[in-house]
């Protein structure tokens, strides 16, 4: 089940494409808490990301941001009404491309909405794993070795 931690529209203005991107990373930290991993990552992403909506489909277009947290994990979820353009895939533009976003272990998607008119793009958070789970799980098999003693199959 996913839950909405934040959804905001608005008009990308300088400012208020810092303030999202601020906004974005402290949901991350507070989230991810000891597991941050990337926050300065996630910062960059999205005021990158933001910005390539701005160029791309105009800054008098209303964009959304949103950050939904799930089983799959933490993600942004920008969105622009506009025609069917990939900001992932802006020729001549190294500086940021989608390979560089998949060496940070980013890995963003980039959707088109055909019936709506809408670009979506999902950059997901990772966050560091937890070492409990690890604990959990020799625990676990330690129990059941343990048990399997005393009832046997």
């Amino acid at each position: 089940m996913k839950q909405l931690l934040f959804d905001e529209n608005g008009i990308l203005t300088d400012e208020l494409i810092d303030r999202w991107a601020t906004l974005s990373e402290d949901c991350y930290l507070k989230l991810a808490k000891k597991r941050a991993d990337h926050s300065v990552r996630i910062r960059l992403s999205v005021e990158e990301m933001l910005l390539r909506f701005r160029s791309l489909y105009g800054n008098e277009t209303n964009c959304r941001i949103r950050a939904l947290n799930g089983l799959a994990g933490l993600r942004f979820e920008i969105s622009q009404r506009g025609s069917a353009i990939n900001p992932l895939e802006i020729e001549n533009d190294e500086e940021f491309s989608y390979d560089l976003l998949s060496k940070m272990n980013l890995k963003p998607r980039y959707i088109y909405r055909p019936n709506i008119g809408l670009n979506v793009v999902n950059i997901p958070a990772s966050m560091k794993a937890r070492k409990n789970a690890m604990l959990i799980g020799i625990f676990t098999a330690a129990l059941l070795s343990i048990l399997t003693l005393f009832f046997p199959l």
